[in-house]
């Protein structure tokens, strides 16, 4: 798939296929329509498995994810990615996809954790591209997804090293400023909408420890732009649900928190985590240690498209047998 297309013609006008700005939510919302409609009638599973194996055959390069040329897919059109490919961890998670998941949301932290914040676009030894961040969500949404299939309490490290870094380069006396240069800090005189809608809604999900939540998010399915859709209408009505939990949930909540008073440790006990572990994903999963090794393996100095990954070493062994 290209990125940009001629509504009247049909013509390919950007022959580039990569995951990131200009297609990202095509292949989103593929897979979340198979989700939320299923595959009788429809061919939304069938489409997205023929494009996600050619993703991670021909835009994966190492632990990049580099735009290659429709129809010629071994030659990259660029050296940089964008921010916005940020949100396919998430979306390899909700696919069961866990390994590479992981692995190429630890190089997106690794340049974060380089620059403060997700840049515009960053190239594959980990520089700068464009410049700006206008605090998007993406990388914050696959830091949920992430943490909500495994447990594993770095990615609320991860989480708290996005708040700080939003409290301490982008809070302002009238909310939060997007950064038109990271490198300087210099602030833009504008807040999207999609910081309140998105990026805060995605760590508040994040750190949430309710012990009965307001609604239960599992019988949701998140917009690509975190409006919540309900995975049957039938079984889930919002306006009962509004009208006759709200008040009662809301006078509780105060008072269960004072009652317990829970320390951060105790919130992330095994057993929540366990609770939090989807039952498709491999048992080895389960284990922190061995989520690790996959995310050490990232980090580094060397270039992106150079790092043997355990999903490609995977891929590589397939093809040779």
């Amino acid at each position: 798939m290209g990125t940009i297309l001629n509504v009247h013609s049909g013509d390919w006008i950007v022959r580039e296929s990569g995951i990131g700005a200009g297609i990202d939510s095509y292949y989103e919302y593929l897979f979340k329509a198979y989700v939320l409609l299923g595959e009788k009638n429809n061919d939304y599973l069938t489409r997205f498995q023929q494009h996600y194996s050619s993703i991670m055959s021909y835009v994966q390069q190492g632990v990049a994810m580099i735009n290659v040329h429709m129809h010629q897919p071994y030659r990259s059109t660029k050296n940089h990615m964008d921010a916005l490919l940020a949100f396919w961890p998430g979306l390899q998670v909700m696919t069961g996809d866990l390994k590479p998941a992981i692995e190429l949301h630890e190089m997106l932290y690794q340049v974060v954790k380089k620059h403060k914040f997700l840049p515009e676009a960053f190239t594959t030894d980990y520089r700068i591209h464009w410049n700006s961040h206008p605090l998007r969500p993406e990388f914050v949404e696959s830091t949920y997804f992430l943490y909500k299939a495994t447990g594993d309490p770095h990615y609320l490290e991860v989480g708290r090293t996005i708040l700080n870094n939003l409290e301490k380069h982008a809070r302002v006396p009238c909310g939060y400023a997007a950064l038109s240069d990271i490198s300087t800090g210099r602030h833009e005189d504008r807040m999207d909408s999609f910081v309140l809608a998105e990026t805060f809604k995605y760590l508040y999900l994040l750190f949430d420890s309710s012990p009965k939540p307001f609604i239960d998010i599992d019988q949701f399915l998140f917009t690509t732009e975190a409006h919540l859709l309900p995975l049957n209408l039938l079984l889930f009505n919002i306006n009962d649900t509004l009208r006759e939990e709200f008040d009662k949930k809301t006078l509780l909540s105060a008072r269960i928190y004072d009652q317990r008073n829970l320390s951060l440790t105790e919130r992330l006990s095994d057993k929540r985590a366990k609770n939090n572990q989807c039952p498709a994903f491999d048992a080895k999963f389960q284990s922190h240690q061995y989520k690790e090794q996959l995310r050490r393996n990232i980090r580094g100095d060397q270039d992106m498209t150079e790092t043997l990954t355990t999903s490609s070493i995977a891929i590589e062994k397939q093809t040779k047998e």
